[in-house]
């Protein structure tokens, strides 16, 4: 009968799903790197993002032709998110089995900083765009 501390040592010891990494993945940018263990990766790949979200949206503002700037930058836009998706598919697959648990890696900080991300987005739309 495996002991307690046998117990914890396997909770500690789990698995990264890469379906799951995926998920986490499509609903803030990065969080799927984190989540597979790779923080830095995770945060370097959510600011890029959000350059390349802001460069293609500056593009399209300055444009004159914009049906067909409009295609290439959501073109340009799409496949950098589905890399981004592969990739932290890529991760967790790497670290399906035996990863060591990190403090960043525990369901209550995902849980907590997804919902800070979500309210601080939320807020900030609230105030520089009230609705009348």
């Amino acid at each position: 009968m495996p002991s307690a501390q046998d117990s914890i040592a396997a909770l500690d010891r789990q698995g990264r799903r890469p379906w799951l990494a995926v998920i986490l993945n499509v609903c803030i940018t990065g969080l799927g790197q984190a989540y597979s263990g790779f923080l830095a990766r995770g945060l370097v790949l959510h600011l890029a993002w959000q350059g390349v979200g802001l460069t293609l949206l500056f593009a399209l503002v300055r444009a004159q032709p914009l049906r067909p700037n409009l295609f290439l930058a959501l073109f340009i836009y799409l496949l950098v998110w589905l890399f981004i998706n592969l990739d932290a598919f890529r991760c967790a697959k790497r670290n399906s089995r035996g990863y060591k648990l990190k403090w960043y890696n525990r369901w209550y900080v995902i849980f907590y900083s997804s919902s800070q991300y979500f309210w601080l987005t939320g807020a900030s739309r609230q105030r520089f765009c009230p609705s009348t």
